[in-house]
């Protein structure tokens, strides 16, 4: 275990940030380098234009685990299957079907062959956290960030579950942590949180909840992502991924949820268009987040992960944010990499014997 009293403050709230970058070496982000080395974020996002090929990928991830020192890093990517696919044939890998054909065409067995093959493939390239599965209840399948992409297993809450379960229980067979979305439902959502404010007071049901009950009722659940939705009914001031209704009141206490919350991508339209840059932060923090994700995709900046520090940091001294707040968070985050650090550090040359598994629709 990581003995707290020996990790300054600022590494603390550096493993409460996982952060997104532009380039496809490690070296070409001197900056990023440095802040890995020094503890200062808790991991990276990759998105595809991060690689071109699994070799390129390999060699990034095992670039960035020899930087990291002290703690390990969390390597994430968004890796649903169908529409939301980091890993792809584009980039030399397999192409998975999407939630709703799975959940459609397969049996919950089949499926948890398939969500197997794809957790052995992230592992074969060093990925430790899966943003995915999509937990959302298809309430709406016209829904522009949800059902019209098929990221969601099917409308019934219980089949939700079912498959979100295997695909879980497959990457933690491969030492991959998963992170269980859109708490408290993107589902039924008419608009888009990438593009700006989604209002679900009139369209949410209660039944979107569900899936994330059951699964932390049966302790499946590493890691929860919160919507940047608002549904007034609940909270009249703020969307749920920087709402203390919605984390504090309902995820943990009535829920009994205990574990890491992180919030979608900080720097989506529903935030960004809606809030200051310390505001989101500081409410996001308050709320009941332990890791805040920067994709860093629309306006790369290298020296982001240094404003959000200095920005908790003075929050902290301002007393507007707790620092038994910052504590705890990072108690939760290191249960987790405790976990990670126990696992297997497996090498690219898992790439000459893995045998992709093609998934059909």
């Amino acid at each position: 275990m990581y003995c707290s009293d020996q990790i300054s403050l600022e590494e603390k709230i550096g493993q409460m940030i996982i952060v997104g970058f532009h380039g496809k070496t490690i070296h070409e982000n001197k900056i990023l380098k440095k802040q890995i080395s020094y503890g200062h974020i808790s991991g990276v996002v990759l998105h595809s234009y991060n690689f071109d090929s699994k070799e390129e990928l390999a060699t990034l991830t095992n670039d960035i685990n020899n930087i990291a020192s002290k703690i390990p890093l969390f390597i994430s990517v968004d890796q649903e299957g169908g529409y939301v696919s980091r890993l792809s044939e584009k980039n030399g890998f397999t192409n998975f079907a999407s939630a709703k054909d799975i959940a459609t065409k397969k049996t919950v067995n089949e499926a948890s062959l398939i969500y197997l093959q794809m957790a052995k493939m992230l592992a074969t390239v060093d990925i430790n956290l899966n943003l995915a599965p999509d937990c959302d209840v298809d309430i709406n399948p016209q829904s522009p960030a949800i059902g019209k992409w098929k990221r969601s297993f099917s409308a019934n809450p219980s089949t939700v579950v079912k498959y979100a379960h295997v695909f879980i229980e497959a990457h933690k067979k491969e030492h991959i942590l998963t992170a269980i979305k859109h708490y408290p439902g993107h589902g039924s959502a008419t608009g888009d949180t990438h593009n700006g404010m989604v209002d679900v007071t009139n369209t949410w049901d209660e039944k979107e909840i569900i899936p994330f009950a059951e699964l932390i009722k049966n302790s499946n659940v590493d890691i929860i992502m919160t919507a940047h939705i608002m549904n007034k009914s609940i909270d009249t001031d703020y969307p749920a991924s920087l709402s203390q209704i919605h984390i504090n009141e309902i995820l943990r206490k009535k829920l009994d949820y205990n574990g890491v919350v992180i919030t979608d991508d900080l720097q989506m339209g529903a935030i960004s268009k809606n809030y200051g840059f310390k505001e989101s932060i500081i409410k996001a923090i308050n709320a009941g987040s332990d890791i805040l994700l920067f994709a860093n995709s629309y306006n790369n900046d290298p020296n982001l992960v240094y404003k959000i520090i200095d920005t908790i940091v003075q929050a902290i001294n301002e007393k507007i944010i707790d620092i038994n707040k910052i504590n705890k968070s990072y108690e939760r985050i290191m249960k987790l990499k405790n976990l990670l650090s126990a696992s297997t550090t497996r090498s690219p040359i898992f790439l000459k014997t893995y045998q992709p598994f093609v998934a059909t629709a």
